[in-house]
């Protein structure tokens, strides 16, 4: 409501004029507008919140993400093995025992153009692929030997143990590689030694008969076979010595293991059933 005074010609007020406006309908759009306007700042206020929440869940996500990256490449840096990540064929990372047997920088391993085949000796690059496309693949299976090549040439025998991952987002393989050239070296070594141990005892003109700890016949010689009248290792091995003796000597013979066992030496004659 609006009033205006009406005066007459002297200037004196005689009456009041009073203009009435409906503003129903205004203060109805300023009551839903305030409404509104509170809405929206609760609306504001809830996702100002959520998005700190959410930047410090991510802050502390990140956090323990580069931590647990630390604490990886400090273990494996220090670790005794190759430890390596290959993501779609290139090397995403290689710890330091990777630099010191390999001979490459880390340089030279990460550049876009290096190719991580050129690590493995021809004769096992064809399995090398194949078994890392079941990897990328997801699929996991046994460690596999393989020959690897480092920077000068050098060939030597790994193990290779790996499982498909995620890094960096991306599908990659994380691998642990385990020299075993001595290992091989050392078995060759010994199986030749027993070749040789085998022909010293079939050349042997004595009946020779190895028996385990507990008594169990493990190898007898030709003469051995000859003299006792069976006809391979196949049927008397796992058998006990002791049926190889004569009844008499049974008891004697256990007392002698006993006392053998206990590193005590002694060279016993027994009566042989042939």
């Amino acid at each position: 409501v609006s009033a205006s005074p009406i005066v007459d010609k002297n200037g004196k007020v005689v009456s009041i004029l009073c203009v009435a406006n409906d503003i129903t309908d205004l203060k109805a759009t300023e009551i839903e507008l305030a409404k509104h306007r509170e809405h929206l700042e609760e609306l504001v206020e809830e996702r100002t919140s959520k998005l700190n929440e959410e930047m410090a869940e991510r802050t502390k996500s990140e956090k323990a993400l580069w931590e647990s990256e630390a604490k990886f490449r400090n273990l494996a840096n220090n670790s005794p093995n190759m430890i390596f990540i290959n993501r779609m064929g290139r090397v995403a990372y290689a710890n330091r025992k990777c630099v010191e047997v390999m001979g490459y920088t880390l340089e030279e391993l990460y550049a876009e153009g290096f190719d991580f085949l050129s690590l493995v000796a021809p004769e096992d690059q064809k399995r090398v692929r194949e078994n890392a496309q079941k990897r990328f693949d997801g699929l996991e299976s046994d460690p596999c030997e393989y020959t690897l090549l480092t920077k000068d040439k050098k060939r030597f025998e790994v193990l290779i143990n790996s499982k498909p991952i995620k890094y960096e987002g991306q599908p990659a393989i994380l691998g642990i590689i385990t020299d075993i050239s001595q290992l091989k070296r050392v078995s060759s070594e010994l199986s030749e030694a027993e070749d040789v141990q085998k022909n010293i005892l079939r050349m042997m003109p004595e009946a020779v008969v190895i028996h385990d700890l507990s008594g169990a016949i493990t190898y007898v010689s030709e003469k051995a076979l000859e003299l006792t009248g069976y006809s391979s290792l196949d049927e008397v091995k796992g058998r006990s010595f002791i049926e190889m003796l004569a009844p008499c000597d049974h008891e004697r013979a256990i007392e002698e293991l006993t006392r053998l066992l206990k590193s005590e030496e002694h060279l016993v004659t027994y009566n042989s059933i042939l």
